[in-house]
C-alpha cells in the first residue's frame, strides 16, 4: 500500500446509512459490502466466516450479535475495525488483527465472551472506549508501542485478566480502564504514564501489588476502590510525599523502592530491568527527599 492507498483507506467510512445498504453487494452467505468491495457493512452469522480480501474496513456493528460466529478470517487489506465491529459475538474464541489495522472501534470486541486470545499489531495507534470490555475468558493482552492512551473502560470487566503489559508509549490511564478485572494480581505502571483517571482499577479484588513512577502527577478518585487484596503501591524515592497527598486513602501501602546502589538493605526486586532495593514503608526524612 503506497501513501496515497494509506490516505484514501484512512477516509473510508465506518457509518453505514440507508443508501449503503440498499446499494450493497450480497455474498452466498448474506454479508453485504460496498460496490467496491472496500467495506464490510454486514457480516454474517455462520460458525465460520472469512471476509473478502481486498476489504479495508470493517464497519460499525458488523458482526454485532453474530452470536454463532467461532472463527473468523480478517485479511490483510483490513485498516480500520469499526464500532461495535464484533460486540456481543459470544462464540468467537480467537481472531487475528492483521498488521496494517491502525484502530480499533469503541466496544469492537465488548461482550465477546469466549474471546480467550488476541494479538494487537503494533500498528495499532487507537483502541476505542471499552473495547474490550466484558471479555471474560481473556487472560492475558499485549498492547503494542504505538498506542499511547487506554481509554475509557477499555479492558474492564476482563474478569479472567491475570496479565497485562502496558508500554512506555502510554501517557494515561483511562476512566474504569481496568475497573472490575478481578484476576489482575500484579501491575507495573511505565515511566510515560502522567494520569491515572477515576476508577482505573476500581474493583481490581486480587490486585495485590501496583508500581507507579514518579512520572505520574494526577489519580483520579476511586482509582484503587475495592482492591481488597492491594498490600503495596511502589513509588520511587522522593516522591512519598506527593502519593500521600494524590492517595490519601492509601497512604499506609506506600513503599518507597531506590536503586540497588544506595547502603539501606532489604530484598531485592527486579522492575523493568532496574533492580531495587525496598525502604520500610515509613516516611522520609525531609534530607531523603529529593
Amino acid at each position: 500500500m503506497d501513501h496515497f492507498e494509506k490516505q484514501e483507506a484512512e477516509h473510508l467510512p465506518t457509518t453505514v446509512t440507508d443508501e449503503d445498504i440498499a446499494n450493497a453487494i450480497e455474498d452466498e452467505h448474506g454479508a453485504k459490502y460496498s460496490p467496491d468491495g472496500k467495506r464490510l457493512l454486514q457480516g454474517a452469522d455462520i460458525k465460520a466466516y472469512a471476509i473478502k480480501e481486498g476489504t479495508e474496513v470493517i464497519c460499525d456493528n458488523a458482526f454485532r450479535g453474530c452470536t454463532s460466529l467461532e472463527q473468523i478470517n480478517i485479511p490483510d487489506s483490513v485498516t480500520s475495525i469499526g464500532d461495535g465491529a464484533f460486540y456481543h459475538c459470544t462464540s468467537l474464541r480467537q481472531i487475528n488483527i492483521p498488521d496494517r489495522v491502525t484502530s480499533i472501534g469503541d466496544w469492537a470486541f465488548a461482550d465477546c465472551k469466549s474471546l480467550r486470545q488476541i494479538t494487537i499489531p503494533d500498528g495499532v495507534t487507537s483502541i476505542g472506549n471499552s473495547a474490550f470490555s466484558g471479555c471474560t475468558s481473556l487472560r492475558e493482552i499485549n498492547i503494542p508501542d504505538s498506542v499511547t492512551s487506554i481509554e475509557f473502560g477499555t479492558f474492564s470487566y476482563c474478569t479472567s485478566l491475570e496479565q497485562i503489559n502496558i508500554p512506555d508509549s502510554v501517557t494515561s490511564i483511562g476512566f474504569i480502564a481496568f475497573g472490575h478485572c478481578t484476576s489482575l494480581r500484579e501491575i507495573n505502571i511505565p515511566d510515560s504514564v502522567t494520569s491515572i483517571e477515576f476508577g482505573a482499577f476500581n474493583g481490581c479484588t486480587s490486585l495485590e501489588q501496583i508500581n507507579i513512577p514518579d512520572s505520574v502527577t494526577s489519580i483520579g478518585d476511586s482509582a484503587f476502590k475495592g482492591c481488597k487484596s492491594l498490600q503495596t503501591i511502589l513509588i520511587p524515592r522522593g516522591s512519598r510525599e506527593k502519593f500521600e497527598r494524590l492517595l490519601p486513602d492509601d497512604k499506609d501501602k506506600l513503599v518507597v523502592y531506590i536503586h540497588h546502589h544506595c547502603y539501606r538493605r532489604g530484598p531485592h526486586k527486579s522492575h523493568r530491568g532496574r533492580t531495587w532495593r525496598k525502604v520500610q514503608p515509613r516516611r522520609e526524612t525531609p534530607a531523603a527527599r529529593s
